[in-house]
């Protein structure tokens, strides 16, 4: 059993637009043309700032933290000096961290991130501002714009968990993904997962984004060292608002299922995390084909899941097969299956990982909750008629769930189980009588193994406890 949470939470601030006033005086001079300047602080080793403005005289953002951001400044437009100093040093006493100057366009909206480490002089890694400017795409939906500032992260690859859609890929460090940002669906509470090249995951719970606004997910603290303790790697939201707070991550279940009939006995591991929170967790050694591993708890929506040789070093020894993996949120428990052939180039049917949310509903009295799963790497489309009566109960796609979801079946009786192909007239392809099941049970059908192949088509029984084994077909 394995068990692990990740929490990650970013603070909440509330902010405001400061808007310029305009005279109704014909006679006065029209007011200086203005943009709009806010900091974002990213730098995870410089601790609290002070913001200076135009000179070390003007005060600007006292005692700014970590992760903080400010409101909107108006100013005039014209070559503005930025200056950060450790919060509550005297300007007349020490250097500041940096002094940089920038242009402000008339009606422009700036975004000045504070980033990198002050206690390097490396190039690559120092302290540094980097500048955007707002507004970059009106759009219907939310849109989002991923902004790499961990200060000692690679390359990383950012998705939402849930539908895979890339919001980022291959992004180096204080590199961003566009200023245009990407499509992002608004009213929904999402799981952003990043991925590292050597196939490190983590995952934070985005909160819901509203429609025509748009946002900032910056990627920033550390991954390793001493300062990963008190700064990690984290995701900032900022908007047109401030910054938002995260969601919190609750605890779901997950467990995998031996269903790839040309795989031999695994030890399966899941591996998670980033630099000094990287883990990898033993969920069952020696894994046979048609057995299920226990469940066990984590606190993020995306993990890789490792197939290794019995036995096998991990720390040593290459995966035989790994693939991120999506834990859902509809179910408290997930069940991942590893199907297909892992001798097979045919990407209809080589070895994979897809995962069902364990969403059972209440059956009537006397009757069971079941889903049927097709996990048959060398059959196309199936349906399923219980006791033969002409009724289609169930339909399935290669690798998938049945499309309806939980089904109702009978309890403590055996069934007669139709496989049929999804076609039209809909050939039959095998028989099974199902093993007699308990109502208090509830139940994965799946059906394995290769039609016309070794080891034969089979339907294996698993439950929400454990697996019951195949049943060969009539």
């Amino acid at each position: 059993m394995f068990k692990r949470a990740l929490v990650l939470a970013a603070a909440t601030i509330l902010a405001g637009l400061v808007i310029a006033g305009c005279s109704s005086d014909d006679t006065e001079a029209p007011p200086a043309a203005t943009a709009k300047i806010r900091v974002v602080h990213a730098s995870p080793d410089a601790g609290a700032v002070d913001v200076y403005i135009n000179t070390s005289a003007s005060l600007w953002l006292p005692n700014l933290e970590y992760g903080e951001n400010s409101t909107y400044s108006s100013r005039n437009t014209g070559t503005v000096t930025l200056i950060f100093y450790e919060a509550g040093a005297d300007p007349l006493l020490v250097p500041p961290y940096l002094t940089e100057d920038f242009e402000m366009v008339a009606g422009a909206s700036l975004t000045v991130l504070a980033t990198g480490l002050v206690q390097s002089a490396a190039d690559e890694d120092k302290f540094r501002l980097i500048i955007y400017e707002d507004s970059f795409q009106n759009s219907p939906t939310a849109r989002a714009r991923v902004v790499h500032a961990g200060s000692d992260a690679p390359g990383v690859t950012v998705t939402i968990g849930a539908t895979g859609q890339v919001l980022a890929s291959g992004l180096a460090r204080w590199e961003e993904s566009g200023r245009n940002g990407n499509v992002y669906d608004p009213g929904m509470i999402q799981d952003i997962v990043v991925q590292m090249p050597d196939a490190q995951i983590t995952s934070f719970r985005a909160p819901e984004l509203e429609a025509q606004k748009d946002y900032y997910f910056f990627l920033i603290g550390l991954i390793s060292g001493p300062g990963s303790a008190t700064a990690p790697f984290d995701l900032l939201i900022v908007g047109p608002g401030g910054a938002l707070a995260l969601e919190t991550t609750e605890l779901r279940d997950l467990r995998m299922v031996h269903t790839s009939p040309d795989v031999g006995a695994v030890d399966y591991y899941l591996a998670f995390g980033l630099g000094d929170r990287f883990q990898r967790i033993l969920m069952k050694d020696n894994v046979i084909y048609g057995d299920a591993t226990d469940y066990g708890q984590l606190g993020i929506r995306q993990v890789n899941v490792e197939m290794y040789v019995v036995g096998a070093d991990p720390e040593m020894d290459q995966p035989l097969f790994t693939q991120p993996v999506y834990i859902h949120d509809e179910a408290a428990s997930t069940t991942a299956f590893a199907a297909g052939l892992a001798a097979s180039q045919e990407s209809e049917d080589t070895l994979r990982i897809f995962s069902l949310a364990d969403s059972f509903g209440t059956p009537p009295r006397a009757f069971l909750p079941a889903r049927i799963v097709h996990a048959c790497a060398n059959l196309d489309s199936l349906k399923v008629d219980f006791d033969d009566d002409g009724s289609i109960e169930a339909t399935m796609y290669r690798f998938t769930g049945n499309n309806e979801g939980w089904i109702s079946l009978a309890a403590d009786a055996e069934l007669t189980m139709v496989v049929r192909e999804m076609t039209f007239g809909g050939a039959i392809v095998d028989v099974f009588t199902t093993a007699t099941m308990a109502a208090d049970k509830k139940f994965y059908l799946i059906l394995t193994g290769l039609k016309d192949g070794m080891p034969e088509f089979s339907l294996l029984s698993v439950t929400d406890e454990k697996s019951l084994g195949f049943t060969p077909p009539d």
